[in-house]
């Protein structure tokens, strides 16, 4: 019996500890989910971040809760900005800290500040390469990426042991950090360029979508000089994972390919004409439209028509490229979708070009941000091959509340489509455009108006064909009209410049008034215009147009001001001893002399010097022949037969889907387009490894 109540006791004494147990782990569990659930305090609080002194004692201290939260601290203060690099000493002693939470956050600061503090870094370098055998994937990669970054020469055979230790190891992440480092190592020493493109094509041959990807980064930052003879035993296995790459890889791959494929395969003969309109892709069948509006792809957007590939000539080794690259315009990322456009486009034929044309749409319904961009690319495109762009002209219609720079590419992708055009394609496409920029003008969006029309006006007039002047002449009093409400109905083709002139200077008060700053220019550019024929009435009323500007000179933009001085001097020129006109052309430029604008005094300079030839004449003080022509070049330049929208391609050598391109000048690490291969490479040397 006394055994038996031994036993009980032992036994309650057991539950009695496990109880105890249990209740302290539920209330660390509790503890650690109350902290979880707080975590935006430290983000909140960021008057605490700056108690340097607390943060150090706290790191030092035994405690591990204390050492995680000061570190989520300074990691929430560098999320802000905040320099945290004072702390340095305290937090690379923890780095052999046996919590996994404290080691994470530690290698988080590290990758931060190794770099900078390279000595203090130097003083744990055994426990990082310690950690390259840490059984977490996630420390092993992440101090394989601290010994990277620590540019110390001393180390360096010891950061490419470890480089080469992550390229074999078990974990995909782990050796995509290990292709990440090479690029770092390689940055800081050029001399090692041999062993790192050894481990490089190991890299490059692994079955991962994941490191592959990131292997052609690396491939991509390091710009070797001999790029194609890594390529060549790895293009098929590239192309083949495409798909499965993720999308910094893909836009990656895309752009190495589509510069390798320049270089490696001759140009598609092409039995049809780039600018054939009759290359339109707008010819889909039922099904096709019924599949468009199931929200699947069509059959002829996922690939070429048949039809279109019987005239080629293209190695099968570019089909392969062309094809792999087809399922990309469908992806969800808009960086993807351009570049799998512009290796399309630069590397396709006309049939496979013509499948970028809706996919780049598709992207016009991002932000505006992107939008911008996405035009810029596709007003390239519309230059070099309109006839891809001429069945969807409707999407590049005005809609109110667009950005101006939005407004003004669209206008751009439309006029470069009319030049394209014949006359009375283009004729039918401007009526249709005019009935949309009517239900914008009457969601009052004036810049609209003004941008739309002097675009117009501009194509119509810079034509030889008169038919060209009437159509544009007529869309200009249709634009002012509607505005003006004050008339109503489509002009006639046969309409003449007197009244077109008269309604436009009837209107010009009423659009001043009301107009936003900075587009009074775009009118007064109309004025300037060179009207035949043209009455004494409609003369003064030019006059009193430039009087009133005048009197409004201090309150316009610099673009304005500088559009009042060039019209008073065209209309100074025109009509040489009015005394009103040359009292005008003097009041404008004693404004502009005391004007606030630095720009505009200082080009003053050169509009005074036409004003003395002008007056000059004048007063019959003989200029030469010589001058008085110069002066006339300049007031009156003549335009070309196409109004320019951007720089071209083959003009520039900015390619699609390019930061220079969106900027307009070239930005560092910018690839050019190559010229095509006069003769294509042998196919046997991409016989050598192939995707398993």
């Amino acid at each position: 019996m006394s055994d038996y109540f031994a036993r009980a006791a032992s036994l309650a004494q057991t539950a009695t500890r496990l109880t105890t147990r249990l209740s302290t782990s539920l209330a660390d569990r509790t503890r650690v989910l109350a902290s979880d659930a707080s975590s935006a305090k430290y983000l909140d609080a960021p008057e605490q971040a700056q108690k340097i002194p607390e943060l150090r004692s706290a790191l030092e201290s035994g405690s591990t809760s204390q050492q995680l939260d000061a570190l989520k601290r300074i990691i929430a203060a560098i999320s802000r900005g905040i320099n945290m690099q004072s702390v340095f000493p305290s937090v690379v002693k923890l780095v052999a800290s046996k919590s996994l939470d404290v080691c994470r956050l530690v290698y988080m600061y590290l990758l931060k500040y190794a770099e900078a503090e390279p000595d203090l870094a130097l003083l744990s370098i055994n426990t990082f390469q310690k950690d390259l055998q840490h059984p977490n994937p996630f420390i092993r990669a992440m101090a394989l990426r601290v010994l990277s970054g620590i540019c110390v020469p001393l180390i360096t055979h010891l950061v490419i042991m470890g480089i080469r230790q992550g390229a074999t190891d078990i974990s995909p992440y782990v050796r995509k950090s290990a292709a990440y480092a090479i690029i770092k190592t390689y940055q800081f020493d050029h001399s090692q360029e041999t062993v790192l493109v050894g481990i490089l094509e190991l890299l490059l041959n692994d079955r991962s979508p994941l490191v592959l990807g990131a292997s052609v980064v690396v491939l991509r930052e390091m710009r070797l000089s001999y790029p194609t003879r890594l390529i060549h035993p790895y293009f098929r296995k590239l192309c083949h994972a495409l798909v499965d790459t993720d999308p910094a890889g893909q836009v990656a791959i895309l752009e190495l390919l589509r510069s390798y494929g320049r270089t490696q395969f001759t140009r598609p003969k092409d039995t049809l004409n780039r600018q054939d309109p009759s290359l339109q892709p707008s010819k889909l069948s039922n099904q096709d439209l019924e599949d468009f509006l199931q929200d699947s792809a069509p059959a002829s957007i996922t690939s070429p028509p048949p039809s279109s590939s019987s005239g080629l000539s293209i190695s099968p080794d570019l089909l392969l490229l062309l094809k792999s690259t087809a399922p990309l315009l469908h992806s969800q990322n808009a960086g993807v979708v351009m570049a799998a456009a512009g290796l399309l486009y630069y590397l396709g034929s006309s049939s496979h070009q013509a499948l970028i044309s809706r996919p780049l749409l598709r992207l016009l319904d991002g932000e505006e941000e992107s939008q911008t961009m996405v035009l810029r690319n596709i007003l390239l495109i519309a230059n070099e091959s309109p006839h891809l762009f001429y069945p969807h002209l409707s999407r590049f219609y005005p809609y109110p509340g667009e950005m101006e720079e939005v407004l003004r590419l669209k206008f751009s992708i439309i006029l470069s489509s009319f030049n394209a055009m014949g006359l009375e394609r283009a004729e039918a496409h401007t009526e249709e455009f005019l009935e949309e920029v009517r239900t914008t003008l009457l969601s009052s969006r004036l810049p609209t108006s003004i941008i739309g029309s002097k675009i117009l006006v501009q194509w119509s007039l810079l034509h030889d064909d008169p038919r060209h002047m009437r159509m544009g002449l007529s869309a200009l009093v249709h634009l002012v009209q509607l505005h003006s409400r004050s008339l109503s109905g489509f002009p006639g083709k046969d309409s003449l410049t007197s009244p077109i002139l008269t309604i436009l200077l009837r209107t010009f008060p009423i659009l001043r008034g009301s107009n936003p700053r900075g587009k009074t220019h775009s009118l007064l550019d109309l004025l300037g215009l060179p009207w035949h024929p043209i009455g004494e009435l409609q003369e003064k009323a030019k006059d009193e147009v430039i009087r009133l500007t005048v009197l409004e000179f201090s309150h316009l933009e610099r673009i304005d001001k500088e559009a009042i001085l060039l019209l008073t001097l065209r209309r100074v020129w025109s009509s040489p001893g009015d005394n009103l006109r040359g009292e005008l052309l003097m009041a404008a430029l004693e404004l502009a002399r005391y004007d606030e604008d630095a720009v505009l005094r200082d080009r003053l300079r050169f509009y005074q010097q036409i004003s003395r030839i002008i007056l000059g004449v004048e007063e019959g003080q003989g200029e030469g022949t010589k001058e008085r022509d110069l002066v006339k070049d300049l007031l009156f330049v003549q335009g070309s037969s196409k109004v320019s929208n951007l720089p071209r391609d083959e003009d520039q050598g900015f390619t699609l889907g390019s930061l220079s391109l969106h900027l307009e000048c070239q930005q560092p690490g910018y690839d050019p387009l190559l010229p095509w291969a006069t003769q294509a490479s042998d196919p046997s040397l991409r016989d050598v490894a192939q995707m398993v």
